[in-house]
């Protein structure tokens, strides 16, 4: 069944956290700078664009400017844990650097879910420049990521809805519908809108798979 696409202004919000207590570095001459290597898990497979085109150069930015003491050692594709535990696991001190979405630790960051608000931004640059604003500002939102040190953050673009029924022009559409959101407070737009009550967040469960779910309903 052909999939049918809605254009939302839903946003996700994603970041990159480090916890880098307890990393160690070692170097036989006392004068130079010890050497530490770093690891950075994410979910994405070594082949995915934001691999690639991101984290890669970062890394490789990072190992010039620290004239070569500090190497990140990627783990991409969950290699050292599930997408939803991303986050724990890197202010629990298992791994150096995570990236996740923040739908992926439901309920664990309510105030920087504000920009999730429809209708507001018109790109991700817009909304990932008030994100950081808003964290500047206000002590709420930099708690939620006080057992981190927080190196990124920022939006996905204006949303998609992948539809595998008949197309939808409205929120009362998708009544009926499961419909799966990026975090809680789409969720909570979406059947305020009018949406159907069977609404789950985020797509941790089908991961890769999201398209055959989608198109099989």
């Amino acid at each position: 069944m052909p999939r049918r696409g809605m254009r939302t202004s839903l946003l996700g919000t994603a970041l990159v956290v480090g916890l880098l207590a307890g990393v160690a570095g070692c170097s036989d001459n006392v004068d130079a700078p010890p050497s530490v290597t770093i690891s950075f898990g994410h979910p994405f497979p070594s082949t995915h664009p934001v691999h690639v085109q991101v984290f890669e150069p970062w890394a490789s930015e990072v190992l010039q400017a620290t004239g070569g003491t500090v190497t990140i050692e990627f783990y991409p594709s969950q290699g050292l844990s599930p997408r939803s535990e991303v986050y724990q696991n890197t202010a629990d001190g298992g791994q150096g650097i995570g990236w996740a979405l923040q739908g992926y630790s439901l309920g664990r960051f309510p105030a920087a879910e504000v920009v999730g608000m429809p209708f507001i931004f018109e790109s991700a640059v817009e909304a990932t420049e008030v994100l950081w604003t808003l964290h500047d500002e206000f002590e709420a939102i930099r708690n939620e990521y006080a057992d981190v040190k927080l190196l990124g953050l920022w939006t996905h673009d204006v949303a998609d809805l992948w539809l595998a029924a008949p197309q939808a022009s409205d929120a009362p559409d998708l009544s009926g519908l499961t419909v799966r959101a990026p975090t809680q407070i789409q969720v909570e737009v979406i059947e305020a809108l009018g949406g159907g009550t069977r609404l789950t967040c985020p797509f941790r469960k089908y991961g890769p798979h999201w398209a055959r779910v989608i198109s099989t309903a």
